[in-house]
């Protein structure tokens, strides 16, 4: 074998080694990204003060969440006490979950201990946590979910109240997979937590009115309102004008990202993935889209080029 190929041999081997090593060592590092996304898809990636992990300024009209999605709790390496201290950093009114709490039902039990920890620390910090199916979630019930302390919607809605007591509508929808995504039920269904979630100040009167609920969820403005949709191709049947911002998943940011999108136009039948939609915020129309890179792993224990995510989004109705 002459010198030139060995040497070419070797480089190979060693540069297989490093990046199988990435891949093993990515699923354990936890992003934090910080977004203010306002009306009609507007967004801007927020720098963080110099003194605290969480962004310097906030409007008192705004929404805080922290969303995360994607647990797929076999392959799910970040620690619970990791995550609540990065979402009690930020300051965050309410925690979503984009759905996919484990991939079988076989890890549904690590799954269902994952999440009861996760909502009774974020308890003690007075922090609600909500959200959705996945379409890997076929064998958890609404009540085994609940069970945890998170709010499952499936179709319905709760308040999420601003700092100005002004409310914002959160609407949960049914996985694509599982059932009907349904905006105009869920535009008509309060969740039975609804008005548990509202802190006392708002429960006493809610833009002017006595302590109920509003007849309906679609009677909060549009700008106001925040669809939960576990895949991203949901945006694709919803009727325009109706929301301000879907939050999805599903998609892992590609998990392991490849050249040329190939893990997308091999793996995967979804639409928006292959045309670019595949992490972060984007505008649709007149809307906007935000889609989780996820925490956990399917199928495989590794990341490539697309690290676990934790997202802060600053919810803002006029800018």
């Amino acid at each position: 074998m002459n010198k030139a190929l060995l040497a070419l041999l070797v480089l190979l081997l060693a540069t297989a080694v490093i990046l199988l090593a990435w891949a093993i060592a990515e699923p354990h590092l936890l992003d934090t990204d910080y977004f203010r996304l306002g009306p009609k898809g507007k967004s801007q990636r927020l720098r963080l003060s110099a003194a605290s992990a969480r962004p310097a300024q906030r409007d008192a009209s705004s929404l805080r969440l922290a969303f995360f999605s994607d647990a797929h709790a076999r392959f799910l390496f970040i620690p619970v006490r990791q995550l609540l201290a990065r979402i009690r950093q930020a300051g965050v009114d309410a925690v979503v979950f984009g759905g996919d709490f484990s991939s079988s039902e076989h890890d549904l039990p690590k799954a269902m201990r994952y999440m009861r920890e996760l909502a009774a620390g974020l308890s003690e910090a007075g922090i609600p946590l909500l959200g959705v199916m996945g379409n890997h979630d076929e064998y958890l019930s609404r009540d085994t979910a609940e069970q945890t302390g998170l709010i499952l919607l499936s179709n319905d809605s709760v308040l999420l109240p601003a700092a100005d007591g002004k409310p914002w509508l959160l609407t949960g929808l049914q996985d694509l997979k599982l059932g009907t995504a349904d905006l105009t039920r869920g535009l008509a269904t309060w969740h039975s937590a609804a008005a548990r979630l509202l802190r006392p100040a708002e429960q006493q009167t809610i833009e002017g009115r006595p302590a109920q609920l509003p007849a309906t969820p679609e009677q909060i403005p549009a700008n106001r309102r925040i669809v939960l949709a576990h895949n991203p191709d949901t945006i694709l049947s919803l009727p325009e004008g109706l929301f301000s911002w879907v939050l999805s998943g599903h998609f892992h940011g590609g998990q392991i990202r490849l050249p040329f999108r190939l893990e997308y136009k091999m793996l995967r039948h979804d639409r928006l993935c292959k045309q670019g939609y595949d992490q972060g915020p984007y505008t649709w129309h007149k809307s906007g889209l935000f889609i989780s890179r996820g925490l956990g792993c399917v199928l495989l224990p590794f990341r490539f080029l697309s690290r676990p995510e934790l997202s802060i989004l600053e919810f803002s109705p006029d800018r």
